[in-house]
């Protein structure tokens, strides 16, 4: 029960993070959507390699706007803020590009048994919050726009994907 309750006080916390985008100013010197998601720092092993692929996939510029990679990079800041007040929750947060996602990485840091239990529960979170995600992607799209998705995953401990949802 103890896990159940932090599962949903975690995810609770995410999507209060993603409404925070829908307050963010639209100027040159803020992002509307900065504060929709947060920064680990590197929860697994292989998560450095995998951003540094995540550049290479993100870097080709839109004539538009900036890519997803830009975006994050120019937040890093707000999201390493959003990210440490995270610590103690059972739960790392990353927030990175994948390709022309904005991917919310949460993975957690203890062992949550049943996942199969869980990936329930997290499901039906996501499919309660999707207005909130596909809301995120239309401010993202003010400045990125090749922006085509927002991709919310939970990862075990062990960085294996209990559930993953894509709202375009």
């Amino acid at each position: 029960m103890k896990k159940l309750l932090s599962i949903i006080a975690c995810i609770m916390v995410v999507s209060a993070f993603a409404l925070t985008a829908c307050d963010s100013s639209n100027d040159d010197t803020s992002s509307v959507a900065s504060s929709s998601a947060a920064s680990t720092s590197e929860a697994s092993s292989g998560s450095a390699s995998s951003e540094a692929d995540d550049s290479s996939e993100a870097s080709s510029s839109s004539s538009d706007g900036m890519t997803i990679q830009e975006y994050v990079e120019q937040n890093a800041e707000q999201l390493d803020s959003i990210s440490s007040s995270f610590e103690g929750t059972g739960i790392n947060m990353d927030i990175l590009a994948r390709g022309n996602s904005l991917v919310y990485s949460c993975q957690y840091t203890m062992d949550i048994g049943d996942t199969d239990l869980i990936k329930s529960t997290l499901d039906s979170s996501l499919d309660a919050s999707s207005s909130t995600y596909e809301s995120v992607l239309s401010l993202l799209k003010l400045q990125v726009p090749s922006a085509e998705s927002v991709i919310v995953e939970y990862l075990d401990m062990d960085g294996n994907v209990i559930t993953s949802k894509e709202y375009k």
